[in-house]
């Protein structure tokens, strides 16, 4: 049985899954550290908006903001 991970090291596993999609030849939208980063700067600045787009409060854990961040900053734009 697989156990969930939560908080810091949900984080830590995201990232790792993330550069073995890069190793492995994954095209990211924003395909330059700094188009990445820019990127994640504006999703979280917007963030509360994606939330109340998907019926959801922004989550008090930030930890869950972070890991939906990371994600959404290999897209935004």
């Amino acid at each position: 049985m697989t156990v969930a991970r939560t908080g810091c090291d949900a984080v830590v596993e995201d990232l790792q899954e993330m550069v073995s999609e890069l190793q492995a030849g994954a095209e990211w939208e924003n395909d330059t550290l700094i188009r990445y980063l820019e990127a994640l700067g504006a999703w979280i600045a917007d963030c509360p908006g994606y939330y109340a787009n998907n019926g959801r409060a922004v989550p008090s854990d930030g930890w869950e903001v972070i890991r939906d961040a990371l994600k959404a900053a290999k897209i935004y734009e």
